[in-house]
């Protein structure tokens, strides 16, 4: 059973996105967001990340961590925000730090335009009720 869910929008600081008829994959296997090829041109520039190929991620200086806009995702008439320290990870590596983010296109087999992977997991306690097939979301108490 795969956990897709209609997304209607998305937007990082002053950039919207308004989703149409797009769907979203809910994926606890994914370490990363997977976003439209288009949104994930607008977050580079906002956050001036510049794309490291040996690494295969865009990656920002980590001291901007704490500082970077949050995301919102418009799912069910609902705001889910997700602050940067969630989408932001230390590669141990000086001062770079990676976006947890990726570029993917529109998965036909799936029907799917995005991946809502760990970074949104860490953030929203999720919860998968098989028995009425439908997916809910709580604020995660951090540790």
């Amino acid at each position: 059973m795969h956990w897709r869910i209609p997304i209607e929008g998305f937007s990082y600081a002053s950039f919207r996105y308004s989703a149409d008829n797009e769907q979203a994959l809910v994926d606890t296997g994914s370490s990363y967001i997977g976003v439209p090829a288009s949104v994930m041109s607008e977050i580079a520039r906002i956050t001036g990340a510049k794309f490291n190929s040996k690494l295969d991620v865009y990656v920002v200086p980590c001291s901007r961590m704490w500082t970077l806009p949050n995301l919102v995702f418009q799912l069910n008439n609902i705001q889910y925000t997700i602050p940067s320290a969630q989408y932001i990870i230390d590669m141990d590596l000086g001062d770079k730090c990676a976006l947890t983010f990726y570029s993917m296109k529109y998965d036909k087999f799936l029907g799917i335009s995005w991946i809502l992977g760990a970074p949104f997991i860490r953030t929203f306690c999720t919860i998968f009720d098989y028995g009425e097939r439908r997916i809910g979301f709580a604020v995660a108490i951090p540790r």
